[in-house]
């Protein structure tokens, strides 16, 4: 009986020992998520150097948001849960679209995708399921222009000649990659366009040049993928208490794989080692995990 007793505390103890093991180490991962977003940030600026890249270009003030209560400022990157930030934003009530006169004060807060899954992600969003989010009207245009330079230069043998008759849900992937390219090669590795709405441009445009990471020093960075953690977990070290409650929806692999099969070696090298050079450069992301991912 002493023996049965001596084991039945022995299990309870080592019960105890094992709540107390998993506790400890659940705080120290919320610790090192929260942890991770100030890392980040650290990272990210310190490989600033001498880049120059934003001299000529203007600060994206309508993508960032200014919220008076906390003394924060964020920049919202299109396809990388802006939508759903700008929201949360609006429903606290206390956020301005004016910048004040100086950014030295503020605590900086970006966010940030994977290069060419926010890239596929804008093509679904603007193009492929245009109807779903009430931008075919907006983005007819733009898909036009896209299957003009497709058929001129017989980049595809899917799309009519007639042009008036072409949707944005004709454009496939392979000619919007291709078409993107062009753009930014005939721009001297601009993404703006006289003739494209930068509205529709910026859901791509680089997000290291579009958030002028380097002329700003963000203090902490958010990943789409981590975004619900990095919040939970970083925001309150910040000083920042929001009821924001997100869940990323990213491609998954089969998807991934099936959209950039589409594309051309020739035009996926483009993509990472030239026009998403700099994102893959400071932001914890590699081109080359993501071609070893879709098995290119």
């Amino acid at each position: 009986m002493k023996n049965r007793f001596a084991c039945l505390v022995i299990g309870l103890l080592q019960l105890f020992i094992f709540i107390i093991y998993i506790q400890i180490y659940w705080l120290s991962n919320q610790r090192k998520r929260a942890d991770d977003g100030f890392q980040l940030a650290q990272s990210m600026n310190s490989k600033c150097g001498r880049h120059t890249f934003y001299e000529n270009r203007e600060f994206p003030t309508e993508s960032l948001y200014f919220d008076s209560r906390y003394n924060t400022m964020f920049c919202v990157v299109p396809k990388a849960g802006s939508r759903f930030v700008a929201r949360s934003l609006a429903n606290s009530g206390s956020y301005v679209f004016k910048p004040p006169k100086s950014l030295s004060n503020l605590k900086k807060v970006t966010f940030f995708r994977e290069p060419l899954e926010r890239l596929l992600s804008a093509y679904k969003d603007k193009l492929k399921n245009c109807q779903k989010s009430n931008h075919c009207k907006n983005v007819s245009g733009f898909a036009k222009a896209v299957a003009n330079y497709a058929i001129l230069n017989k980049k595809t043998s899917q799309l009519s000649n007639q042009i008036s008759d072409i949707v944005p849900q004709n454009i496939s992937f392979s000619d919007f990659v291709s078409y993107i390219i062009y753009i930014y090669q005939s721009k001297s590795g601009s993404f703006y366009s006289a003739e494209i709405p930068y509205y529709i441009w910026m859901h791509w445009s680089p997000q290291v040049v579009y958030c002028h990471v380097c002329l700003v020093k963000y203090d902490f960075v958010i990943l789409f993928e981590e975004m619900e953690q990095l919040i939970r977990d970083g925001f309150p070290k910040l000083g920042l208490h929001y009821d924001f409650h997100f869940r990323a929806t990213t491609p998954n692999i089969t998807e991934l794989k099936q959209y950039y099969a589409q594309v051309s070696s020739r035009d996926l090298f483009y993509l990472g080692k030239v026009m998403y050079a700099t994102d893959y450069k400071f932001l914890p992301y590699s081109f080359d995990e993501f071609v070893k991912r879709i098995g290119r």
